[in-house]
């Protein structure tokens, strides 16, 4: 399987506290019911430095939340950028239930202090072990990255939905 492109955002803040969204298309194929879309948030690892060598800010991609976002979940994202819901599914958020733990994936509009949305990722175990294995990410996106953000899932629901057209080579 080829490497497929993959759009990221990185917010890194110099509190150490910022975040990464990678946003991977998965289109869908035969034998497939339908195509997703693979999100990750990563927490930031370390901050810049400038001081001696020159050190950009890294990301812990070994700790990030990830997900799956099948046509209709992509569907409900599309009516929060559109501002259609101000939140996914009325601030719950979109469940994923699987082996080894449970996810939560929050995406909601936000206006004060400044607009754009708030993307939230939750990871916890189900159970009394559940306080141990509790993560968060959050990640803001500007508005002009959501409208980016936007498009580009846009764009992409029909090759969740039917797949990419393969070429097929005529012999003459």
């Amino acid at each position: 399987m080829s490497e497929r492109p993959t759009l990221v955002f990185y917010h890194p803040k110099p509190t150490g506290n910022g975040a990464a969204l990678s946003v991977k298309l998965h289109p869908a194929r035969i034998g497939l019911n339908s195509g997703y879309i693979f999100v990750a948030l990563a927490p930031q690892k370390c901050v810049a430095s400038r001081s001696g060598v020159v050190t950009f800010p890294k990301f812990k991609w070994e700790e990030a939340i990830m997900m799956s976002l099948d046509f209709v979940e992509c569907a409900k994202v599309l009516q929060v950028f559109h501002g259609e819901k101000e939140s996914l599914e009325d601030g719950k958020g979109l469940f994923h239930k699987t082996v080894e733990h449970n996810a939560v994936f929050e995406l909601r509009h936000v206006i004060d202090p400044v607009e754009g949305y708030q993307i939230t990722a939750r990871v916890f175990k189900s159970g009394n072990d559940a306080k141990d294995e509790d993560r968060m990410v959050a990640f803001f996106l500007t508005s002009a990255e959501a409208l980016g953000l936007k498009l580009a899932i846009e764009r992409s629901m029909a090759s969740l939905a039917f797949g990419v057209e393969e070429k097929v080579e005529v012999e003459r």
